[in-house]
């Protein structure tokens, strides 16, 4: 008997191992992948595999049969799955989540209206078969929401890629069930309850500005996570981790950020849009000396979080403080004896908390108005004093004193007339005179003559 049994084992045992490994998720509709337009998030697709078994599969050799008419493409796997582990295959033209096997360069895509999967072993055994060549019983392409395995049904719920499915209520199983010639199995675990992330609500951030991103996150009894791990990626290339984090975008466009929280075997993931508008922040008066100050202007209609940007006067550098906000439309001043600058110059920069010139000021001298300096009354001072007006007054004195600077401009011309018609008169008088004298010379001459002859 002994001998039979064992017989039997031999037999059957490379049909038991490959039961242990089935198909668990399928992407067929693509991800959600952050700095990538929507109309082409359908290129991101992947499945997961599941090792139910209470050891290590090496995976080297199994293939994957896609079918529609005719055989569509072929994938061989390479690698090994874990006990109560998954085995994730993405088609990632852009590493966009943690795969197991990348088939970008096999050619092959899963077909939106549907696809026979075939999964074999290295001995060419049908491990598990999922035939939707009809359509696919789950998945939504527009929520990008996933195909799961739900005992022997497949349900439409939030992507879980290397964790345990959700379990979606039904009465009714919702399309095809997969099925397998040597057994019938269940594809992996799957909980009655998931924690759940909130990464907040859309926001509109200026460039460069610091902006705080505050998660949360609840627990399967709905209680709060605090020791949870909080993963955000920010979808221009940054990422942090944390609860609470700041971030600034250093580009104008419109961003997918997106949380992703973990706590032991459970996973969640929540996503906000931000809009990064250009900076309309600009430097609106400098004045220096120890009463002085430096005045910035937000003339955009969004809050700016100016916390870490750099003011500099050429010679010395101040740090503004984290979360100091100016806000839509208003102002803020800070005076040089809080940042020790402008104490000899007022050329002024203003520099992103990255080292990037953001805004740069030069004072611009308008020429003194001579004629109407001559033409003022001076204000009294100490005698022999002649006070200097500043910039602001010099403007005022020009508005006001207009009808002076014509008076005395009429007032000099006139003169200037008067004196040229007084030494052209002169000047007649004196050629006048000289031709009468000629003229009188002349006629005596003549007469002197006249009588000698």
């Amino acid at each position: 008997m002994r001998p039979l049994l064992i017989s039997l084992l031999f037999f059957f045992w490379p049909f038991l191992v490959s039961a242990s490994v089935a198909l668990n998720e399928v992407a067929w509709m693509g991800s959600r992948v952050d700095g990538v337009e929507s109309k082409d998030w359908w290129r991101y697709e992947w499945f997961e595999l599941y090792n139910g078994s209470a050891d290590t599969m090496d995976l080297g050799g199994w293939k994957v049969e896609f079918w529609r008419d005719s055989l569509d493409f072929t994938m061989t796997l390479m690698g090994t799955v874990a006990p109560d582990g998954y085995f994730l295959i993405a088609s990632s033209e852009k590493i966009f989540m943690n795969f197991d096997f990348n088939y970008a360069n096999l050619g092959g895509k899963l077909n939106n209206n549907g696809e026979k999967i075939i999964l074999k072993d290295t001995s060419g055994n049908v491990a598990d078969t999922l035939d939707a060549a009809g359509g696919w019983p789950a998945g939504d392409n527009n929520t990008k929401d996933t195909m799961q395995k739900q005992g022997d049904i497949w349900v439409t719920a939030s992507p879980t890629p290397r964790a345990q499915n959700f379990v979606v209520s039904t009465s009714e199983p919702s399309g095809v069930t997969p099925s397998s010639p040597q057994t019938s199995i269940s594809s992996g675990p799957f909980i009655t309850q998931n924690i759940s992330a909130y990464a907040g609500e859309d926001k509109k951030v200026v460039v460069g500005s610091a902006s705080e991103f505050l998660g949360s996150a609840k627990g399967i009894n709905g209680e709060a996570l605090e020791n949870a791990r909080f993963w955000w990626n920010f979808g221009d290339g940054g990422t942090k981790e944390g609860r609470a984090v700041p971030h600034s975008f250093e580009i104008p466009g419109i961003y997918t950020v997106g949380l992703h929280v973990s706590s032991g075997t459970y996973s969640a993931s929540d996503y906000l849009k931000v809009t990064v508008v250009p900076n309309q922040l600009v430097v609106k008066s400098v004045l220096k000396g120890a009463d002085g100050f430096i005045k910035l202007d937000n003339q955009s209609e969004v809050e700016i979080d100016v916390g870490g940007w750099v003011i500099s006067d050429g010679l010395a550098n101040f740090v503004i403080p984290p979360k100091t906000k100016i806000g839509s439309k208003s102002e803020a001043a800070f005076s040089n004896k809080a940042t020790a600058l402008f104490k000899n110059n007022t050329t002024a920069s203003v520099l992103y908390p990255n080292g990037v010139l953001a805004l740069l000021w030069k004072p611009v001298i308008s020429p003194a108005p001579q004629i109407i300096a001559e033409s003022v009354d001076r204000p009294s001072g100490p005698k022999g004093a002649v006070e200097t007006p500043k910039k602001e007054e010099v403007v005022s004195s020009q508005q006001v004193l207009s009808s002076a600077e014509d008076k005395s401009v009429n007032s000099e011309a006139a003169q200037i007339n008067r004196s040229a018609s007084s030494g052209a008169g002169k000047l007649f008088f004196a050629a006048a005179l000289g031709l009468g004298f000629l003229a009188s010379f002349g006629f005596l001459l003549f007469k002197w003559k006249n009588q000698k002859f």
